[in-house]
């Protein structure tokens, strides 16, 4: 197969792992999809323990994420969209070992600036 015939499933693999752009009101959704792809793909026995099914997951982790967003706002904490970016790409391209060893989230430290 030539190049130009796998253009369309290379595009289309990029799109699937494509976070798409980051900002306030889109964060915690997109972190809870991106969380559940994780633990799903990585936990898979503490994700079929927790959770009925993906939309199930991401239901319950994006009131997570929205809660921690609500205490990081009301510790008038700034929410940075370049960090948020950063962020949610790595964790949306790492490995079940980053995962493992807490490296996937090395890129979350500063989403919120509390300084």
């Amino acid at each position: 197969m030539t190049f130009p015939r796998l253009l369309p499933a290379l595009l289309m693999l990029a799109a699937c792992n494509s976070v798409g752009k980051v900002d306030e009101d889109n964060y915690a959704e997109k972190s809870a999809k991106i969380y559940c792809r994780q633990i799903e793909k990585c936990s898979r026995g503490f994700f079929e323990s927790e959770y009925s099914d993906y939309e199930d997951c991401v239901g319950e982790a994006t009131d997570d994420f929205e809660d921690s967003m609500e205490a990081a706002d009301d510790a008038n904490c700034d929410f940075d969209e370049d960090e948020a970016q950063a962020c949610l790409d790595t964790f949306a391209s790492s490995t079940c070992e980053d995962v493992y060893e807490g490296d996937a989230y090395d890129d979350c430290e500063d989403v919120f600036d509390c300084g």
